[in-house]
């Protein structure tokens, strides 16, 4: 797998200095619409429009989303819902890690249904 800084990731497990993530866990866009629970579409516009898409590609130029790009769509969806403007959401996403309480909790959750490769979704 390579990352959107040319360095290649594949088989290694590597964590995030700045905030803690496995990067090493990677799912499709499929799987990660699922888990986040939005459409493929709405994270493809994300990504063009506002650059907050995946930090992960594979060799063939495929998006993969690990537990951080996750968190920042997660923030992005939750922003929206909110009824924040899209530039204004994807922005705070992108400035704001998700450091609530549940925070640690949730990437727990998060990384285990992306190891299952969003199996066991509801």
């Amino acid at each position: 797998m390579v990352d959107s800084r040319g360095g290649n990731e594949r088989g290694v497990s590597a964590i995030d200095a700045d905030n803690g993530h496995d990067t090493s866990i990677a799912v499709p866009i499929d799987d990660a619409a699922r888990i986040v629970g939005v459409a493929t579409s709405s994270l493809r516009t994300w990504d063009r429009r506002f650059t907050l898409g995946p930090s992960a590609f594979t060799e063939a130029g495929y998006r993969r989303f690990t537990c951080a790009d996750l968190d920042r769509v997660e923030l992005m969806r939750r922003f929206l819902s909110e009824g924040l403007l899209p530039a204004t959401a994807a922005r705070r996403a992108v400035e704001h890690p998700a450091d609530d309480l549940h925070a640690e909790a949730r990437r727990t959750s998060k990384r285990e249904r992306l190891r299952s490769g969003g199996q066991g979704l509801s």
